[in-house]
C-alpha cells in the first residue's frame, strides 16, 4: 500500500506501507535460514548503602560514613537462542541479581568481604567477579553513584 501521508510531511508526499518478502528478508527465529545471532542484553538495578572511603586524607568528606544510591548496569552477551527468542531469561537475570543485592543493599558497604574501600571502581569489579548468567557472559559492569557520575569495568 502506498499513497499514505508519513508523519509530520504533507499530503502530497507519498510514504510506502508495503513490506514484500525478499530473498534478503530472514526470519530471526529460523535457525534453518540465519546463522546464530550474538546479541548484547543489559539490564538495569538499583540499591541503596553506606560506606566511607578509606584509602583517600582523612579530611576529605568521603572518608566519612555516607549514603549512596546506586544503578548498576549490567551488560551480557548471548547467542538468541532460536526457540525461545531470547539470548537471557530476564527472570533469570533477576534470580542472580537478588543474590548480590542481598549483600550489597542497606548495608555499610565497608563489612561486605572485598570491599573494604567500597569505591564506585571496586563495587564495579567486585560485581563483574560475582556476577554469573548461566549462557551468557557478562561484558561490561556500569555502576553509577550519581546520575552524572559512573564508572564502567569491561571483562
Amino acid at each position: 500500500m502506498t499513497g499514505l501521508i508519513a508523519p509530520g510531511k504533507g499530503a502530497d508526499v507519498p510514504f510506502p506501507l508495503e513490506f514484500s518478502p525478499s530473498s534478503r528478508h530472514i526470519d530471526a527465529m529460523s535457525s534453518s535460514s540465519s546463522p546464530a545471532r550474538r546479541m548484547e542484553l543489559q539490564k538495569i538495578w538499583h540499591f541503596e548503602s553506606a560506606r566511607h572511603l578509606t584509602g583517600i586524607p582523612a579530611d576529605h568528606r568521603c572518608s566519612r560514613v555516607h549514603g549512596s544510591s546506586f544503578t548498576v548496569e549490567v551488560t551480557v552477551s548471548a547467542p538468541l537462542d532460536p526457540v525461545t527468542g531470547w539470548c537471557v531469561d530476564f527472570d533469570v537475570m533477576e534470580r542472580e541479581w537478588a543474590r548480590v543485592y542481598d549483600v550489597l543493599d542497606h548495608r555499610l558497604l565497608n563489612d561486605v568481604d572485598g570491599l573494604s574501600n567500597p569505591t564506585t571502581e571496586h563495587i564495579a569489579v567486585w560485581l563483574l567477579d560475582r556476577l554469573r548468567f548461566e549462557g551468557a557472559q557478562v561484558v561490561k559492569v556500569s555502576v553509577a553513584e550519581l546520575p552524572t557520575a559512573k564508572v564502567t569495568v569491561y571483562a
